[in-house]
């Protein structure tokens, strides 16, 4: 897939997607996340394998379904496999129930895998990421809004 820039503050992507086994309870999704110390090496801070249902149900629903729609399905769990073409998909990457992280620069690297009779892994598909963590910036109050609030306060 490839990332543009649409602005400051987001990516749109294109590309082809292509999920090559079904996303069911023969599936794991492995996840490591990693945040970056003061010496310039990577910590693990997270390290999980989840079945693909229970990862979109519990921290990303919403970029799932906005897969989803821009591929034309309809969300459902489990799914078939299936290849889509996306042009510029423009995802807002906020992730739900995540525990706190520390602020920070993080590598992040998902692997998709089949699990296959006695519990053997196959690798399908993996992927790196970086992503830098921070605090939302808080909303400011214009002085003209603050003003009308003393004088209401004053009459």
């Amino acid at each position: 897939m490839k990332a543009s820039k649409l602005n400051r503050t987001h990516f749109v992507y294109s590309g082809i997607l292509t999920i090559g086994v079904d996303l069911d309870d023969n599936a794991r999704f492995k996840i490591v996340a990693a945040n970056k110390g003061t010496n310039g090496r990577y910590n693990n801070v997270m390290d999980v394998e989840v079945k693909p249902c229970d990862l979109f149900n519990k921290f990303a629903k919403e970029i799932a379904k906005s897969v989803y729609e821009h591929c034309n399905l309809t969300y459902k769990c489990p799914h078939k496999k299936h290849t889509c073409e996306m042009k510029n998909w423009l995802v807002n990457f906020n992730v739900h129930d995540i525990p706190a992280l520390p602020y920070g620069e993080y590598r992040i690297d998902g692997s998709l895998l089949k699990i296959h009779q006695y519990k053997r892994k196959e690798l399908i598909s993996c992927v790196r990421s970086y992503a830098l963590i921070t605090p939302k910036k808080p909303v400011i109050q214009k002085k003209a809004s603050l003003l009308q609030g003393v004088s209401n306060v004053m009459t």
